[in-house]
């Protein structure tokens, strides 16, 4: 293999690294909202990368929210948190259809199969974690703390896949799932969305403990094509509150064939 060949492998990888190091800073707030980035030859000095994996990871933060990027201008920092905390569901929900037939698409085809290896690896302390969130989040839902709520429905996806017991799924879903642009942070705002999604949580949980691949594969589905119908009762004019655990919106009949594919395995 040519070294050049070898670089190209390798540069996907180091763009991810880099984007992840680079989210950290401006989570820590070292780099405010509306404070645009040092130049690109001083990231890559500082970073020890080429130009080009520094673009594709600035890109990247860009597509999450992170950034602007104006060309001739730089890379300013975004406050994406208060975006999604503050935007018209509605409206938002009209303008990022593909984004989220995208997010939902990837832990279609991701959290299914890391919900069956789960229910085969999970050791006690990992089900005990899972409990522990489980709990902890029927209380701030009770309370209406939303926020709260958010980011115990991100660790509970990620707690499945450390259950899981591949670090490779760990990664691939920390690409997907990120506490700060998570499009749950407009998704829960939706009246009675944090309790559907806690209550399919349970039921994947309990599969999990069943220790039943293709009943955890299963559940996992249903609880995310739930989170698409309710975006679809929005759109069509509902309030976006499911009533049911099944049945499929039209979001949810764009993987629906992939779905019962996965899931009669």
């Amino acid at each position: 293999m040519t070294p050049r060949a070898l670089q190209d492998i390798e540069r996907p990888r180091l763009a991810r690294e880099v984007a992840k190091r680079l989210g950290s800073t401006i989570r820590e707030g070292r780099f405010l909202p509306g404070q645009r980035l040092p130049s690109e030859r001083q990231l890559c000095l500082e970073l020890g990368v080429s130009r080009p994996v520094l673009r594709e990871a600035l890109r990247a933060l860009a597509a999450k929210g992170f950034l602007e990027i104006r060309h001739g201008s730089g890379s300013f920092v975004l406050d994406v948190a208060a975006q999604l905390s503050n935007v018209d569901p509605i409206a938002w929900f009209k303008e990022n259809r593909t984004l989220v037939r995208d997010f939902y698409g990837a832990r279609l085809v991701l959290e299914p199969e890391i919900a069956a290896l789960a229910s085969g690896n999970a050791r006690p302390a990992h089900l005990a974690r899972l409990r522990a969130i489980l709990e902890s989040a029927d209380q701030v839902i009770a309370r209406g703390q939303i926020g709260a709520a958010i980011g115990l429905d991100i660790d509970f996806h990620r707690a499945i896949a450390e259950a899981a017991g591949n670090a490779f799924l760990c990664e691939m879903l920390d690409a997907i799932i990120d506490t700060d642009t998570d499009l749950r942070r407009v998704l829960h705002r939706l009246p009675g969305r944090p309790a559907v999604a806690h209550r399919g949580h349970a039921h994947i949980l309990a599969a999990i403990e069943s220790r039943e691949p293709a009943r955890a594969r299963a559940v996992m589905v249903a609880a995310l094509e739930s989170a698409l119908r309710d975006v679809d009762r929005l759109l069509k004019g509902g309030d976006g509150h499911s009533q049911r655990e099944d049945g499929h919106g039209s979001f949810a009949r764009m993987t629906s064939t992939n779905s019962a594919a996965r899931t009669s395995r």
